[in-house]
């Protein structure tokens, strides 16, 4: 099915989510499985964020939020980490409402949402921090789930266009928990970044699946082609392992600008810090730029407390949208709203230098 930008084809694709979505309560004991395991962070990762912060926030922790440039979204207190698209001159928004469960709203062009476009999409698989892409006229989601176990959490796809069931997307030889995946376009094909340094880019064929067989289960999976993977030494001022954020996004030049982030710990708080990279336009999408500071910091999450209260400080970019040189980034604050910042390319450049 065709999705164009008028209120009747909004209205079918909208019908079609709601079919698909089965009404699953979140087992208890994942939630506090969880939990217990953010209890006991990696012990390499700690840091004293004081010192931390001394350290670096002159030179390092910088922000492009000002005093205008931020919209907080009207969904309900506790929606966050939310993934956004056009849909004409609207945006469509997928979004954690649970903390295993994920809807889809519209909003308007100022975004707030529309009268009754909220609907639970994704409720039976544990799902996690969306993101979401237009592909050949059909919307596309992917997030991870730990439907498996949490030890073996994974990325799935969903056609949303089409209301289809959800799919696994890892290989199961990938031993490590895999999330944060971001898919982005490259003449006309879909691929996804899995890791940015070493930078791991896979192309995606939706039309194929595999078996594959996990701890004695087996399931079916999208078909991947080998990836292309690129060395480079990364010039970010936390030496931690790059995390994915948001969908690259096109530049004038051809090349993919997207965006990262670490994690401090302050004891058991958990803070996260935003960076942004650019990757060359064309296969092996080799990286050329990595930011030295930070667009996003910790220190920009303003919200109470939905969830986590004492656990996280943290801003969550997960979807970017390119006008011209501006940018639109959603990102969650502190687990509870989702926000968009209103930046630029430049700007976003402007914290990277070449690598």
């Amino acid at each position: 099915m065709k999705v164009e930008s008028s209120s009747n084809k909004r209205a079918d694709l909208l019908a079609k989510l709601r079919s698909a979505a089965a009404n699953k309560p979140t087992p208890a004991y994942v939630n506090s499985t969880r939990l217990n395991v953010y209890a006991s962070p990696n012990t390499r990762m700690r840091k004293n964020h004081q010192i931390f912060i001394e350290e670096r926030k002159t030179t390092h922790l910088t922000t492009l939020v000002k005093p205008n440039n931020v919209i907080r979204t009207n969904l309900p207190w506790g929606s966050f980490n939310g993934s956004i698209v056009e849909l004409g001159s609207n945006y469509l928004c997928v979004y954690r409402s649970t903390e295993f469960e994920i809807s889809i709203c519209t909003f308007n062009p100022d975004f707030t949402v529309q009268p009754n476009s909220i609907h639970p999409i994704v409720t039976n698989v544990h799902a996690c921090d969306p993101r979401l892409i237009w592909h050949n006229n059909k919307l596309l989601t992917f997030f991870s789930s730990v439907s498996e176990g949490f030890y073996f959490e994974h990325i799935r796809y969903m056609n949303l266009t089409e209301g289809k069931e959800t799919i696994r997307v890892s290989p199961p030889e990938l031993k490590m928990r895999q999330k944060n995946w971001t898919p982005f376009i490259y003449n006309g094909d879909l691929y996804v970044v899995t890791s940015i340094c070493p930078h791991v880019v896979y192309k995606l064929d939706l039309q194929k699946t595999e078996p594959y067989t996990l701890e004695g289960k087996s399931g079916k999976r999208i078909s991947l082609v080998p990836p292309y993977e690129s060395e480079w030494s990364s010039v970010w001022f936390h030496d931690q392992f790059l995390r994915g954020n948001t969908n690259p996004v096109q530049l004038e030049d051809g090349n993919y600008l997207s965006t990262f982030h670490t994690v401090v710990y302050d004891n058991t708080r958990r803070c996260y810090y935003n960076g942004c990279y650019v990757f060359e336009g064309k296969p092996p999408f080799k990286v050329l730029r990595c930011a030295t500071r930070s667009f996003l910091k910790a220190e920009d999450a303003c919200e109470p407390y939905f969830r986590r209260s004492g656990e996280v400080v943290v801003t969550f970019p997960m979807a970017m949208i390119r006008k011209g040189n501006d940018l639109l980034i959603s990102y969650g604050d502190n687990d509870s709203i989702i926000k968009i910042l209103k930046t630029t390319v430049a700007e976003m450049l402007d914290t990277t230098v070449p690598v």
